[in-house]
């Protein structure tokens, strides 16, 4: 079960935004859904990693807010290890590997990191500019990434990797 610290709003917050299907994962959705609901993470990999178009596949953009919310939720050593295991494990580019490798860490770009933020204590309106201006990230990247951590706040009961 997801383990949020008392204070840490981020996840509750991050369920908050909206989680639609990037249009060239539409073929893997419901199986990726499933995953995600089912708390396997592994799964989820497997059915996204280098899927989807993008110098960073669209798939590896919504895994990489998937692992995001994971490292959000549950801290420490042994969880990050696996968490950079399974980035390691992509069968995707270089680039989507290392940025993979960053998101497992809890690591991503500065407006990703505005999102998270605004989720845990900004009102609405900083919540919803942080995610317009993800948005605009890449042709797809970052709605894409946007649906991986709301997709992964809202199914928050899977276990620590």
């Amino acid at each position: 079960v997801l383990q949020q610290q008392p204070d840490d709003r981020r996840v509750l917050g991050l369920a908050g935004l909206p989680d639609s299907c990037p249009p060239d994962l539409a073929h893997v959705w419901s199986d990726v859904e499933s995953a995600v609901v089912g708390g396997d993470l592994e799964a989820a990999r497997r059915w996204l990693e280098g899927r989807g178009g993008g110098t960073t596949p669209s798939g590896d953009d919504l895994l990489a807010g998937l692992l995001l919310v994971d490292a959000t939720a549950h801290r420490g050593i042994d969880a990050e290890r696996r968490r950079v295991e399974l980035a390691a494990r992509a069968r995707t580019t270089d680039l989507s590997r290392a940025f993979l490798h960053w998101a497992a860490r809890g690591a991503s770009i500065a407006p990703v990191h505005d999102v998270i933020d605004a989720a845990a204590d900004g009102p609405v309106d900083r919540l919803r500019n942080a995610a317009a201006k993800v948005r605009r990230i890449g042709s797809a990247s970052g709605t894409s990434l946007l649906a991986g951590l709301a997709s992964g706040a809202r199914a928050a009961h899977w276990p620590a990797l």
